[in-house]
């Protein structure tokens, strides 16, 4: 028996609304020029949306994406579909930072967003 979460179908909202019970904040990158030459970056707030967060167990992503992606994957974060949303994007959920680092349009349906994501490390 498998305790890993199931997808709901992509007709069925009402079983992808139940778990999306985690609160995140979606923010961009706002690069500023400092008038020497050099730059800074702000993040600006983009959307307050549901989502489920679920840590991921290490070896079977490392596994899967670390020779395309060259990073530890922490966390699977899941919402409901948005065409904004891309690795140059961070989610803020309460006080911890997830940095994107793959977004995934699930069954390419356009209902269901899997975003991955690595903790707690500068871009």
């Amino acid at each position: 028996m498998s305790l890993a979460p199931t997808m709901p179908r992509a007709g069925d909202p009402h079983a992808l609304a139940q778990r999306l019970r985690h609160r995140i904040l979606l923010q961009a990158p706002n690069e500023t020029s400092d008038g020497a030459g050099g730059s800074s970056i702000s993040w600006d707030d983009v959307a307050t949306l549901w989502a489920e967060i679920v840590p991921l167990q290490a070896g079977r992503y490392e596994r899967v994406f670390a020779e395309q992606l060259g990073e530890r994957l922490t966390h699977r974060i899941t919402l409901r579909y948005r065409a904004d949303i891309n690795s140059t994007h961070r989610i803020l959920f309460g006080e911890r930072l997830f940095n994107i680092r793959c977004v995934v349009n699930v069954g390419e349906a356009g209902v269901i967003l899997e975003i991955l994501a690595e903790e707690g490390v500068a871009l």
